[in-house]
């Protein structure tokens, strides 16, 4: 492996956001494709964020739909844990209703139902599937505008990252609660 590489798999990542447990890159892998990356941040609690990751993976290796992406790794390099999804992410909800509110742009009734249709169906594809540990429907966890990803072309996806990851402080308590 090249030694220039982040996390050994990794060229030119670029952070997306930086949450309390963890932070959110876009990055290709070595071959050139596009990945998108959850590492646990450094405050994190390593076991913690062990245990939440394979929850993630879990979750991302039994549901198939277009708005949930496929799960390329679940791994540790450099002391570090980390996801990796096979998408191409250039931003996050809160970067998107930050640019529409910047430019005073609405999205079309049209465009916000086709949207909106999209999530409901991907959340439809997990909930179809059992959790062989609970025998309930597959959860895939908070719908959060800090959940939702997005490409430049305008593709989205729906992340499953369970625990209310992004949301939460380390322990697991919401943040600002």
């Amino acid at each position: 492996m090249n030694a220039d590489l982040w996390l050994r798999r990794f060229q030119a990542p670029r952070l997306i956001r930086r949450h309390v447990a963890v932070e959110l890159l876009a990055a290709r892998d070595a071959s050139g494709q596009a990945r998108f990356v959850v590492t646990g941040s450094k405050q994190a609690d390593r076991e913690r964020t062990k245990r939440r990751f394979d929850e993630v993976a879990r979750v991302h290796e039994r549901v198939q739909h277009p708005r949930i992406p496929r799960l390329v790794e679940r791994s540790a390099a450099d002391d570090v844990e980390f996801l990796s999804f096979d998408c191409d992410v250039a931003a996050d909800g809160p970067h998107v209703l930050e640019r529409f509110a910047a430019t005073g742009q609405r999205l079309p009734y049209e465009a916000a139902d086709a949207f909106i249709y999209g999530l409901r169906e991907a959340l439809e594809a997990a909930h179809s599937v059992a959790d062989p540990q609970t025998g309930r429907p597959t959860c895939i966890g908070r719908i959060a505008y800090e959940n939702l990803m997005f490409a430049t072309d305008g593709r989205y996806w729906l992340f499953g990252l369970g625990h209310n990851l992004v949301v939460a402080r380390d322990t697991g308590v919401l943040s600002g609660a």
